[in-house]
């Protein structure tokens, strides 16, 4: 009898708290064969409908990946399924026999989280275009070198730009009057290239050239294309020594040639051959020559591997120079200040 007592008093619950509990069961769970009113089958639905949503969400909540305390592949985890976020990775808990453990993990895709609607733009920074005099005929009438410099930026974090178009606007007085431009095949997410570019300008008689420009505008284009595979660039550096001397002297006129010559080993990283021919590359090879301070002096998209290629893997000598002539003029002091080259071959393939 005591217990009987004794289980009665710690384990039964009140009457009303049981009544409680059938009154629960009876009016969420289940119908009965009672006659229900209208409103109470609408409100019995609708408790219904909300113990579904409570389920839903618990269900979403445990099945999402918990992203929080450090995880190391192999040590013990609670629940069979559970995922949880660490240092790029989404972690998996795994039963093993008759224990789980945490997986090695996958790398989460971050591709997918960044926004691939931000195209591609080209900014161009620290442009630069100097106007030099190089020669000079016996009616005092000149001639001369434009060098032009600067860095494209591409602006997206995700999307690469393709056909690159630099343009270099000459104007006078009255305005424009002569435009010319420069193709580069791509460029990377994020990529910064420098570029340089050297033209040429008269004010002689009987030339047909442009004249001397009073400013230069530079602009650019691009387009977007999607990123999807790894593009490599090849880049380098190093110093170089530029020379000069008389090459001439006709009719009381001295001609001194200037030039730059930059010589660099180039290994094919690529999966294809880099050739150059009559009709032209398959990359483009971009060369700014600076000083020893860093300053871009002049540029070159000179190929040098004419009529030969580089097969993968194998490693091959490019060239790239810059030349002027200077009549009856001594060679420009800001030439001389050349001290060294960087380069970037951008492949069009």
């Amino acid at each position: 009898g005591r217990g009987l007592k004794i289980l009665q008093v710690w384990v039964r619950p009140p009457p009303r708290a049981l009544d409680a509990i059938a009154n629960f069961l009876t009016g969420y769970l289940f119908t009965t064969a009672l006659e229900i009113s209208v409103e109470d089958r609408t409100l019995l639905r609708m408790k219904r409908f909300a113990l579904l949503v409570l389920l839903a969400l618990s269900l979403i909540v445990n099945a999402m990946p918990i992203a929080s305390a450090s995880v190391t592949p192999g040590t013990k985890c609670s629940k069979v399924g559970a995922k949880q976020t660490f240092n790029g990775k989404i972690y998996t808990c795994i039963k093993l026999g008759s224990k789980l453990y945490w997986n090695n993990g996958v790398n989460v895709n971050k591709s997918d989280a960044t926004a691939p609607g931000i195209p591609a733009t080209c900014k161009l920074l620290e442009e630069k275009s100097t106007s030099l005099i190089s020669r000079v005929n016996k009616k005092g009438e000149l001639a001369g070198e434009v060098l032009y410099s600067g860095k494209l930026q591409n602006l997206s974090p995700v999307n690469m730009a393709t056909n690159v178009i630099v343009y270099f606007d000459w104007f006078d007085s009255l305005g424009q009057y002569y435009r010319e431009k420069i193709t580069i095949a791509r460029l990377l997410p994020g990529q910064i290239l420098e570029f340089g570019h050297t033209s040429n300008w008269y004010e002689q008689s009987g030339s047909s050239g442009e004249k001397r420009p009073a400013y230069i505008e530079m602009k650019s284009s691009c387009k977007s294309q999607a990123f999807k595979t790894k593009k490599v660039l090849i880049s380098g550096k190093g110093i170089v020594k530029p020379e000069s001397g008389i090459i001439d002297e006709l009719d009381g006129v001295v001609t001194i040639q200037w030039e730059v010559i930059s010589d660099f080993l180039v290994t094919n990283p690529f999966d294809r051959a880099l050739y150059c021919d009559q009709v032209g590359c398959n990359f483009g090879l971009y060369v700014v020559y600076k000083d020893s301070f860093g300053n871009v002096i002049a540029g070159s998209l000179n190929q040098g591997l004419y009529n030969a290629e580089i097969e993968p893997g194998d490693s091959g000598v490019m060239s790239s120079s810059i030349e002027v002539l200077f009549d009856n003029l001594p060679v420009d002091q800001l030439l001389s200040r050349i001290t060294r080259y960087e380069y970037t071959l951008v492949p069009n393939f």
